[in-house]
């Protein structure tokens, strides 16, 4: 019973502490996929600054590699596929 009761308390406390700092951890995600779009999205700008003044075509190999990374996933359409025609 000892145990349990020590096993118990430590619940408890861990409790408090998560319910805590629950509110904390949401502010610092929800900082983090802000700062992270706005991130993303300064660098976007820059490639296609990038873009528009490659006239020498100097950055292309620059541009090839970010272009991998900022290109669109595209979604998998499924093929259709024939009906099936009655016996």
């Amino acid at each position: 019973m000892a145990e349990w009761g020590k096993d118990v308390e430590l619940f408890q406390a861990l409790r408090e502490l998560l319910d805590t700092l629950n509110p904390l951890l949401e502010k610092m995600d929800d900082t983090l996929m802000v700062v992270g779009s706005e991130a993303y999205a300064g660098a976007l700008t820059a490639y296609q600054y990038l873009k528009a003044a490659n006239k020498g075509g100097d950055l292309d190999d620059l541009l090839d590699d970010l272009g991998k990374r900022f290109a669109r996933k595209s979604k998998a359409v499924p093929t259709p596929q024939p009906a099936e025609t009655p016996k």
